[in-house]
């Protein structure tokens, strides 16, 4: 009787601890479809206009509670790291985030070590591996050291996932990102010592970059991106016919990716500022429009368009361009300027061309 006692006791208390859990739990899934919901509804507002840091709040008391309720599930935290770390860049960007310091490394923490919750949780799922490295390759620009710990973190993600394209070039952009401010002083710096060895940094990171973007292609030979870096790098060591070569091959395999509508219109207009900076000007445009022709609102390639057009002397079709951006951002005081520098130059150019009346024979 006893021992039945007993058994029942511990049937009766697992039960009761199995229902708590399972309450927790369909508390926690609650939580984190709430979080859902509140995403569709920022993704909604941001197509429509600017999302503030503030706007970020609801979704990030959501995804709080999912975790806290579930502490076991790494999807939470992996989520919940990625809103911290969204609020924070939103915080850093605004014109006076200097101000809101203390609030952006109290954000900065909270996204690191939800991240590393989520390892923690489960250290051979690479996506929060790869989470982690991303939250502190975002984070390094404003943050001392964090660029070593996204190599590192890319590194343990490739061991993971070895034939991922993706972190070889993510693990190529960190080591891009630290190189070229490293050759930006190497050009300024007046002290010798001090220049050689930002000259020897930047070197030594430019060269891990393209190794890992070597290792991407070896992967996956018509990768846009990678060729793309590629060639950023050797326009910084000075190649030109090389770095030409390899925007040829992105815009290539860029244009082959729309049988699969997998375009990317972003890498258009990126390799069109590398072929003007490279004094191509003609492969500018026509990379140029080729996004343009995917996204023909897309302000940035219409800006990049229709200065290049200007600096080619078609004005008028400038102004064209420039005219439909300004339909696009109305009162935009960078256009109005623009437009303004062009019809003067054009009005100057037409009086020098045409003759006056005393000259006409």
């Amino acid at each position: 009787l006893i021992f039945s006692s007993t058994v029942l006791s511990v049937i009766v208390i697992a039960g009761l601890v199995g229902g708590i859990i399972n309450i927790q739990r369909i508390a926690a899934d609650a939580a984190y479809a709430g979080a859902l919901n509140e995403d569709r509804r920022l993704a909604d507002q941001a197509s429509k206009g600017e999302v503030q840091p503030q706007d970020m709040n609801s979704l990030l008391e959501q995804l709080q509670k999912a975790a806290q309720r579930n502490q076991s599930n790494d999807v939470y935290f992996r989520t919940l790291s990625q809103g911290f770390l969204s609020k924070t860049l939103r915080l850093a960007n605004l014109t006076n985030g200097a101000e809101h310091l203390a609030e952006i490394q109290t954000l900065t923490g909270a996204a690191l070590d939800t991240a590393k919750k989520a390892v923690e949780i489960s250290n051979q799922d690479v996506r929060n591996v790869e989470n982690l490295a991303s939250i502190y390759q975002a984070i390094a620009p404003f943050t001392g050291g964090a660029d070593t710990f996204a190599v590192e973190s890319y590194t343990k993600a490739i061991a993971l996932d070895p034939l991922n394209p993706a972190l070889h070039v993510q693990l190529a952009r960190v080591h891009l990102d630290a190189a070229l401010p490293s050759i930006k002083k190497a050009e300024s710096e007046q002290d010798k010592a001090k220049k050689n060895e930002a000259l020897t940094e930047g070197t030594k990171r430019l060269a891990e970059s393209a190794a890992a973007l070597e290792n991407a292609i070896k992967i996956k030979e018509d990768l846009p991106i990678a060729y793309y870096y590629l060639a950023l790098i050797k326009s910084q060591q000075q190649e030109k016919t090389e770095a030409v070569a390899l925007l040829d091959k992105a815009v290539q395999y860029n244009v082959a990716l729309a049988q699969v509508g997998a375009q990317d219109q972003g890498l258009f207009n990126l390799a069109g500022s590398i072929y003007n900076l490279l004094g191509d000007k003609d492969k500018a445009l026509q990379s140029l429009q080729l996004g343009l022709s995917i996204k023909f609102d897309d302000q940035q390639s219409l800006w990049n368009y229709a200065n290049l057009l200007a600096e080619k002397g078609d004005i008028d079709t400038a102004i064209k361009v420039l005219e439909k951006l300004l339909e696009l951002t109305p009162g935009n005081q960078d256009i109005l300027n623009k437009l303004e520098e062009l019809r003067g130059g054009s009005k100057a150019d037409t009086e020098e061309k045409e003759p006056s009346a005393e000259e006409v024979p």
